[in-house]
């Protein structure tokens, strides 16, 4: 989204309602719906807020945290109805939380039942027709707690995410019997912004981004990864992890600060290296969420505004790793300029097989992550869950960890050979410590 002047776009202040108001949903949510109604599993959809809570915890504060949240963040209390082009949002006036809460310092092992509660939580869907979320706090000692928000892809996304979890502590930290802290800055409410969306949408800014991305994947192939073979056993999908250490990450982002780009694109760019070694193709995709807050206004809004874009770079025949360095620094660039037109609002390529699918491999990396913040006497420390469902054949996620990086990769079950996942995922920090060292390596060498 390029920035906006306020004659624009504008923000809004108005009481809240005392009846539910419907209005029309946005592009993304549109899309997100279809993709859940024909979803094996509808609980990939959900994107929680986690929290560990360390320190004396007054119940009421944080139910009155997460009350002032849901009032505040008109998504957290919008349903949905309809389907398809008439998929309609019903904004319900605030209410309080039902925060459900489980003593699971009773059990002989407290860390296990909370993993396994966790674990459970996370793999329950969550009927946006009915409500967004679900909020549970798990005790796990006498100042242990975990407190979840899990919600509805619908409600939010990884950015809002973020929002979601400062807004909280900020909330949660106000000293007692003073008026909550005002937020940040005004931004535009998911309303507001699904309006201006859809007048944007017509706009000869948008017809020139639409215009870009069909020239740009034109005659595209999308990468595919090999699937087990008749006979062979099939890879039973779900989550693999690993590290880059502080002293490697450190040196991946000086990488990134000689040669003028971002840690993002450095390690994308590692990412079609291992791809290219793993399937022989030079011309690859990868597809990767994009924040999609260009304007000003939308910095503070939170709900579902990501796109998914579709990342084409072509491995060079003989040269370095700063050689794609450098066609990955320039597919990124463009697509952050034109990060307003998700993917299937391009017109499919003809040379492209109607089976194939532009997310079957997926990068994304979390740069705006707080991980452990004060609220008062009492620590919160954000968590990252392990074992969540992906919607995409084969998803890299990179996650700062302080000054490591935690990289996670998904699989779909069922999709490929046996070990291929955690193979890659090997060959990822393998190659990410031969970047380190060496970014001039000609790209034969690290591909071998």
């Amino acid at each position: 989204m390029s920035r906006s002047s306020s004659s624009e776009i504008t923000a809004r202040t108005s009481p809240e309602p005392d009846e539910p108001v419907r209005a029309p949903a946005s592009l993304g949510q549109r899309m997100l719906w279809a993709l859940a109604r024909h979803s094996p599993d509808p609980s990939v959809l959900n994107l929680p807020v986690l929290a560990r809570l360390r320190g004396p915890l007054p119940t009421a504060v944080w139910q009155s945290a997460l009350d002032r949240l849901v009032t505040e963040y008109e998504t957290l209390r919008t349903t949905y109805e309809g389907g398809g082009h008439r998929l309609r949002q019903v904004v319900h006036p605030p209410a309080p939380v039902a925060l459900t809460f489980v003593a699971l310092d009773e059990c002989d092992d407290p860390e296990t039942a909370l993993s396994e509660a966790m674990a459970a939580e996370l793999a329950r869907p969550i009927d946006p027709a009915v409500w967004p979320l679900r909020a549970t706090l798990w005790r796990v000692g006498a100042e242990d707690h975990v407190l979840c928000l899990n919600l509805h892809h619908l409600a939010t996304d990884t950015t809002s995410n973020a929002l979601l979890f400062r807004r909280l502590v900020e909330l949660a930290g106000a000293a007692p019997g003073t008026a909550p802290p005002s937020a940040a800055e005004p931004s535009l409410t998911y309303r507001e912004f699904t309006r201006w969306q859809q007048k944007r949408l017509a706009s000869p800014q948008i017809a020139e981004q639409l215009d870009y991305w069909t020239r740009r994947l034109g005659g595209v192939r999308f990468t595919r990864l090999p699937g087990p073979g008749p006979g062979a056993d099939a890879d039973p999908g779900g989550t693999v992890s690993g590290e880059l250490g502080a002293e490697l990450a450190e040196a991946l982002r000086d990488v990134a600060r000689t040669h003028s780009t971002t840690l993002f694109t450095v390690l994308l760019a590692i990412h079609y290296t291992v791809l290219h070694a793993t399937t022989g193709q030079r011309d690859l995709t990868i597809a990767s969420v994009f924040a999609n807050r260009g304007a000003a206004e939308t910095a503070g809004t939170v709900g579902f505004l990501a796109n998914l874009l579709v990342l084409r770079s072509r491995i060079p025949r003989a040269g370095t790793f700063v050689d794609l360095l450098r066609e990955v620094h320039d597919t990124v660039s463009g697509a952050v300029r034109h990060q307003e037109v998700p993917y299937h609002l391009v017109p499919r390529p003809a040379s492209e097989a109607i089976d194939a699918r532009a997310d079957e491999v997926v990068f994304q990396m979390i740069n705006d992550r707080v991980y452990s913040v004060p609220a008062g006497p009492v620590e919160v420390e954000a968590l990252v869950p392990d074992g969540v469902g992906g919607r995409f054949g084969l998803e890299i996620g990179v996650i700062p960890v302080g000054a490591a990086m935690r990289v996670v990769l998904l699989a779909a079950p069922g999709r490929f050979p046996a070990g291929l996942p955690a193979s890659l995922l090997r060959r990822y920090l393998a190659t990410a410590a031969l970047v380190a060292r060496s970014p001039a390596m000609p790209l034969q060498a690290l591909a071998g």
